[in-house]
């Protein structure tokens, strides 16, 4: 087990049919960056080695807080949610995966679904994240 990802969640959606791994971004990347720390991509590699095995689907999502961003390279938070699944992408399929991977930013979008019960800086934490998204059997609908 890679003590890296000790903080990674997962939350098994039956209804949908799915496996949410949620990675915490501060784990992995610097603050406002897309580029991987070395023990970030050594997690991510050792991520993608247990998911070469499997013919599922899947999905990474960026996600970020509500602060704005606003730097050269990444004009606001959907930019730079998409640069770190990109980057996250990038290592598992390095790791032999050949399932179809899509990636997505959601940036802010799904802050409001956080506990509004938690501190403000928990909620901020939370939000900062990366969800690689492992689909089941039932996904057959889905357009990739």
């Amino acid at each position: 087990q890679d003590m890296l990802l000790k903080d990674t969640t997962m939350t098994r959606d039956r209804e949908q049919d799915r496996l949410i791994i949620n990675v915490p971004s501060s784990l992995i990347f610097n603050s406002n960056e897309d580029s991987l720390r070395p023990e970030g991509r050594r997690a991510v590699q050792n991520l993608g080695d247990a998911l070469r095995h499997l013919d599922n689907r899947i999905a990474v999502a960026g996600h970020t807080d509500p602060f704005p961003i606003k730097s050269k390279k990444f004009p606001s938070n959907w930019e730079l949610g998409m640069a770190r699944a990109a980057q996250i992408a990038d290592v598992i399929i390095s790791r032999g995966v050949t399932a179809p991977i899509r990636i997505v930013s959601y940036a802010d979008s799904r802050f409001g679904e956080i506990d509004r019960g938690l501190p403000i800086s928990k909620r901020y934490a939370i939000s900062r994240r990366v969800e690689v998204i492992v689909y089941g059997e039932k996904d057959s609908e889905l357009p990739f």
